[in-house]
């Protein structure tokens, strides 16, 4: 049997959703009524900063500010098409602080 026949057609589409939900988290079940739920902004602003910290370090030239970049770019791409959950987040996490405090 072909393993690429396994691949179902909508795959870039998953991929996309799985690469929001690592960088956002994986959305949890609620019972509120409100249209948007909340919770995981802290997660996305963990996300953002850091990534506004990056681009402000590679803009000021920092030494290793491309080390960070590579880190970010190919750490989380099997996620992308593997599984995405906040625990694959973790060993990234201490990067991200550097970043956002930056």
């Amino acid at each position: 049997m072909n393993g690429f026949a396994l691949i179902p057609d909508d795959s870039p589409v998953i991929s996309l959703k799985r690469f929001f939900y690592y960088w956002n988290g994986v959305p949890k079940h609620t019972d509120s009524v409100a249209p948007v739920d909340f919770r995981m902004s802290p997660y996305l602003a963990s996300s953002v900063l850091a990534l506004w910290g990056l681009g402000r370090a590679m803009r000021q030239k920092r030494p290793g500010a491309w080390l960070f970049a590579g880190l970010l770019l190919t750490y989380p791409t099997i996620y992308y098409i593997v599984f995405a959950h906040a625990r694959f987040r973790h060993p990234l996490e201490p990067e991200l602080f550097i970043l956002a405090c930056s």
